[in-house]
């Protein structure tokens, strides 16, 4: 446990902000009212001896009689280190003209921190195994002091981050901005481009901007369906860069990314500077993927490196056709075909008849699809456009990502669930499809199998 600071009506209070301000450490063996240092308090004049006299305060807290004849054979923090069973207390004061009404607002920190190993045993508890204690103890009075960088509990000139007028405390340090990504998908490929927004980030602790590069990731083939999805653990790194020649990382520089020149889409004014292609993947499977800021960290105050969070910015790419803008020449198609029951990027699914899928491929931008039996029965009518994003069928809500807008197709595919429009199990069979271009008026038919 750690004090952090104090603030009642004379302002901010700390032991290192004035000499007659304590924080005070106890600790006492349960049930002992006999041992002179460390007995219980049970009455009001122990339990104030305990709340105004530390035993950090002891010059025996970090002595032994080799260094003080006053003291024992062990120092006090040794003779806690040993096991026992005590009770502890943090306190601190003295508050001065405290008074009915009035109130103290105190802070702790509860702090724990793994050993770090240095080759000995637990017992020799010394600051090479307590470093990561004792770092996560300091960066607990970072955070606390926040705006109040030199912990004197006024707004200095400079310190007002937020711009607000006011002392905001409790600020941890961040890992660079999301960088803006915009991911596209083309046939058997899938471009993935991102802004340099990230590059201007202030980490709030630091006050510098202390970028250092992006991290590109991506799922394996049927993550989504070979086991239960997570993509903390499914999304891979599978690119890296950095910033070169500056002493940190691997120095990549960002030539094999960065654009001549800002690249812009239709009605997004944002400008992406930097753009990465998967080649060679299949059409029709999801893939998510995820682009990641991250700084150079702090090591004057162990502070590792910090990331953005790649769940945080992750799409689900589907690649595939294009809009087909000439259906005499790309003319549409279904796929798999024949469609087999239990097709492989399917999955298992609690609503397995409803978690179906077929693409219909090569389509226009904007086009109806009309689906029948051999035998000229009407099943379904599906609209598509070019936004498409996969929300009117089971399986992206099932295995695709939450919010359908993280849903990339390429424009000319659609997904079909195998079910009617009063939503019936069609049988296995040889069924004709129509597709109609909106724009232009044209037909084209073709068919596909089912077989079961």
């Amino acid at each position: 446990q750690k004090f952090l600071g104090a603030e009642d009506k004379n302002g901010f209070h700390h032991p290192n902000n004035g000499s007659s301000f304590k924080a005070n450490y106890n600790a006492w063996q349960f049930n002992s009212t006999t041992d002179p240092i460390y007995f219980q308090p049970t009455n009001d004049n122990t339990r104030y001896q305990k709340l105004t006299r530390g035993l950090n305060q002891h010059q025996c807290w970090d002595e032994n009689n080799t260094t003080n004849s006053s003291c024992g054979t062990k120092s006090y923090q040794q003779q806690l280190n040993e096991a026992g069973n005590r009770s502890d207390l943090v306190s601190v004061g003295p508050f001065k003209d405290f008074k009915p009404g009035d109130k103290i607002k105190v802070s702790y920190a509860f702090i724990f921190g793994r050993k770090k190993q240095d080759g000995n045993a637990n017992s020799a508890n010394n600051l090479e195994q307590q470093s990561i204690f004792l770092a996560n103890a300091s960066w607990a009075q970072t955070a606390y002091n926040g705006e109040d960088v030199n912990a004197n509990g006024l707004l200095d000139a400079g310190e007002d981050i937020d711009g607000d007028g006011k002392l905001t405390r409790f600020i941890l340090p961040a890992p660079p901005e999301i960088p803006v990504t915009k991911v596209v998908t083309a046939e058997n490929k899938i471009e993935i481009y991102w802004a340099q927004n990230a590059e201007s980030s202030i980490d709030p602790i630091s006050q510098t901007m202390d970028f250092e590069g992006y991290r590109v990731y991506m799922t394996k083939l049927g993550f989504d369906v070979s086991a239960v999805p997570n993509l903390q653990r499914d999304l891979v790194k599978i690119a890296e860069y950095d910033i070169a020649a500056n002493g940190y990382n691997y120095e990549t520089g960002f030539g094999a990314v960065r654009l001549d020149q800002p690249f812009k889409f239709e009605g997004d004014d944002t400008e992406y500077w930097y753009k990465y292609t998967v080649n060679n993947v299949l059409n029709g499977w999801q893939y998510a993927i995820s682009v990641t800021a991250f700084d150079r960290g702090n090591a004057a105050s162990n502070l590792e490196s910090l990331e953005s969070s790649p769940l945080a910015n992750n799409y689900r790419a589907y690649a595939g056709k294009p809009a087909n803008e000439n259906l005499s020449v790309n003319e549409p198609f279904a796929y798999p075909n024949p469609y087999i029951a239990g097709a492989s990027w399917e999955g298992k699914s609690s609503f397995q008849e409803q978690s179906r899928k077929l693409y219909f491929a090569n389509l226009p931008a904007n086009c109806e699809i009309y689906v029948y039996t051999a035998a000229g029965d009407f099943l379904d009518q599906i609209t598509h456009n070019a936004q498409y994003d996969g929300s009117d069928i089971r399986w992206n809500q099932t295995f695709g990502a939450e919010n359908a807008d993280q849903n990339v197709f390429s424009g000319g595919e659609h997904a079909w669930d195998l079910l009617t429009e009063n939503t019936q199990i069609i049988a296995r069979g040889l069924y004709i499809f129509t597709v109609k271009d909106l724009d232009t008026g044209k037909l084209y038919k073709s068919k596909f199998a089912v077989i079961k």
